[in-house]
């Protein structure tokens, strides 16, 4: 497939111009995950202690707890890109996966049946890390670790 042509001519009203094909090169989006990745579990390692935003009332643990929202699903779609790039649908299969289920599965199920369910799902203002995103997030990263470093 051709990107680019290019005529030129070296006389006014040549009738045979002389062609020049640049070839398109081929995206490498595996690469490209891959890159997001490895950059996106190193930097998270080193920005959740640093992180704060300047125009949140909470500085301490409600930033943190975006950014590892944000970086939880930033980190799937490059991981699901990953896969769907070498057309394979690759899982680590590890010691700890069914008690991380079980885990997962007993805190949404006392999410459900919580008298404040939305408590249960985000945090305690003040204490948003044991709220089933933030556990939900937790499990993810690990198998996002765990699948690709």
């Amino acid at each position: 497939m051709e990107f680019l042509r290019f005529h030129t001519a070296t006389q006014v009203g040549e009738s045979k111009p002389t062609e020049m094909v640049r070839p398109q090169t081929p995206l490498n989006l595996a690469g490209f995950f891959d890159k997001i990745l490895r950059f996106g579990t190193i930097s998270l390692a080193f920005l959740v202690p640093l992180f704060f935003l300047p125009f949140t009332s909470e500085f301490y643990e409600f930033n943190k707890q975006m950014l590892l929202v944000l970086a939880t699903i930033v980190l799937m779609v490059s991981w699901f890109g990953k896969m769907w790039s070498h057309r394979e649908l690759r899982f680590v299969r590890t010691p700890l996966d069914l008690p991380i289920l079980l885990f997962v599965l007993a805190y949404l199920v006392t999410t459900v049946t919580s008298i404040n369910s939305l408590v249960s799902v985000l945090g305690h203002f003040g204490r948003f890390n044991g709220g089933l995103i933030s556990v939900v997030c937790y499990a993810l990263l690990y198998y996002v670790f765990v699948n690709n470093v």
